[in-house]
């Protein structure tokens, strides 16, 4: 689905870390990429790298194994052989942090990863992980959040209005006066993701259609076609109206 979203220009809504977005590009994931997963084992963990106490290994009672939860069941795992007889102290504790990241971002999730990143090269160029950045991947397949609506209105389409009618001129009028969540709401609402493409709302072209004169209808959209029906009100303050009630009340394929 990432590759194919990649090869179709599609956008989705994804709250990866962007540690997946390194593995994928084969960078080793390290300590600070923990602080999004668990503030708290990070915190630990930046500690022990950073501590001075010279009485380190009777203070802290470590040894190189950890405790997996595995659907509720607790599993001892050694991060290394032997690792129950090998306590840690200033001496091998920068060794203990590195196996431990490698456990997480790696070996505790090897087979579903290499099924996952299997798949997303099927489709997706493995030359082109060469030249992109963990972030640059993550905003090609997950967009911006920067959005000028200025641009979205330059490369807007029309079916039976024209640019210059005067329901089109209200909103627009609207739209551009939009706090920044109405204006994720607009977007989601009409392309079915809140985000731009990495190049900009410019690169996004709506279409609007006139949805005729029943001032009770409000406005609907295909979002698999970035098509907004709008009735034609021929009244700012009921388009407004009935525009907000359709972004803030939609709901996947109806409205409620």
């Amino acid at each position: 689905i990432f590759g194919l979203a990649i090869y179709n220009n599609i956008i989705l809504d994804v709250k990866f870390p962007l540690s997946v977005y390194k593995k994928l590009l084969g960078i080793k994931p390290n300590l600070e990429d923990m602080k999004e997963y668990d503030p708290e084992l990070f915190k630990n963990l930046k500690y022990l790298k950073e501590c001075n106490e010279p009485n380190l290994k009777e203070a802290l009672d470590l040894d190189f194994t950890i405790i997996d939860d595995k659907f509720g069941e607790k599993l001892e795992v050694s991060l290394k052989p032997d690792g129950e007889k090998i306590e840690v102290d200033n001496s091998n504790k920068d060794e203990y942090v590195d196996l431990y990241l490698d456990w997480f971002f790696n070996k505790s999730i090897k087979e579903v990863f290499t099924s996952f990143e299997k798949g997303f090269y099927r489709v997706f160029n493995r030359d082109l992980s060469k030249i992109l950045s963990p972030e640059e991947l993550e905003l090609i397949i997950c967009g911006t959040q920067i959005l000028d609506f200025n641009e979205l209105k330059k490369v807007c389409r029309y079916e039976e209005y024209a640019p210059t009618s005067e329901t089109i001129q209200d909103f627009w009028e609207i739209v551009l006066q939009f706090s920044e969540e109405e204006k994720k709401k607009f977007l989601s609402f009409v392309t079915g993701c809140d985000r731009a493409p990495i190049e900009g709302l410019g690169s996004l072209p709506i279409t609007i259609s006139n949805g005729g004169t029943d001032l009770s209808q409000l406005p609907s959209a295909h979002t698999c076609f970035n098509n907004l029906i709008l009735p034609n009100y021929q009244n700012k303050e009921k388009l407004k109206k009935n525009l907000l009630i359709a972004i803030n009340n939609s709901e996947g394929f109806g409205l409620i």
